[in-house]
């Protein structure tokens, strides 16, 4: 190569150069890959339930004198509870109130022979078992044990009569059976609608020098919607 034809051909190298150096500054800058963002929540919930019951009462007597029909008004219940997931197994400690019915019990016709209020919690072990997903729903079945705190209050009898009413409240045992479905509506929480068959045992008041009214079997039908969030 001769010397006249180095500067030419060096000119020649540094305008290829430039030419792509300034191609390249036009190309848009390449996205920067990052790693997706993992959300990690941990095997504990808590939850949140309302809804509404039909109360239920069978069997009672006033002073061992049976009666012969029962009336109990519904009642909104709320409650909540914390709980432990494991795949497809569930399980939960529940708190409810189930607001004061008002009981009825008939010693004849007609008029009510004893009138009263029943203050009622239930505390619940549950157990559910998920069935699998379909299109976001979660359908479930369960079960719980546990017990029930009755106090009648406000009790009036008829013929009104002027007792001396002992309305020490009692713990009964009570379990229940549950069926709903789950739907998952932002990460980590859940919207639950369920139903549930509650026995809550049996109400009694102590009434010096007369005897003892019970109340009956009290047992629900509940129809519930609530949250559960999964904590992280």
């Amino acid at each position: 190569m001769t010397s006249s034809k180095l500067p030419a051909l060096t000119g020649a190298i540094i305008g290829v150069a430039l030419t792509a150096g300034a191609k390249a500054a036009d190309m848009p800058d390449l996205p920067v890959l990052k790693a997706p963002i993992q959300e990690f929540y941990s095997p504990w919930y808590v939850r949140l339930d309302g809804g509404w019951r039909i109360n239920n009462v069978s069997g009672g007597s006033r002073y061992g004198v049976p009666f012969i029909d029962n009336r109990a008004s519904d009642s909104p219940t709320i409650g909540g509870g914390v709980g432990f997931k494991w795949n497809w197994f569930r399980s939960d400690v529940t708190f409810d109130f189930g607001a004061q019915p008002k009981h009825e019990g008939f010693v004849v016709a007609g008029t009510p022979g004893v009138t009263a209020n029943i203050t009622n919690y239930t505390v619940l072990w549950n157990a559910y078992a998920d069935l699998g997903s379909w299109w976001g729903f979660t359908p479930y079945v369960g079960a719980g044990i546990g017990f029930s705190y009755l106090t009648p209050f406000d009790v009036s009898t008829n013929p009104a009569t002027t007792i001396t009413v002992d309305n020490k409240g009692r713990a009964q045992l009570s379990w229940a059976a549950t069926g709903g479905a789950a739907y998952s509506i932002a990460p980590g929480l859940l919207v639950d609608a369920n139903y549930r068959y509650l026995d809550l045992g049996e109400a009694r008041t102590d009434v010096p020098s007369l005897g003892q009214i019970n109340y009956g079997d009290w047992t629900a039908h509940e129809f519930r919607i609530g949250l559960r969030y999964l904590i992280q």
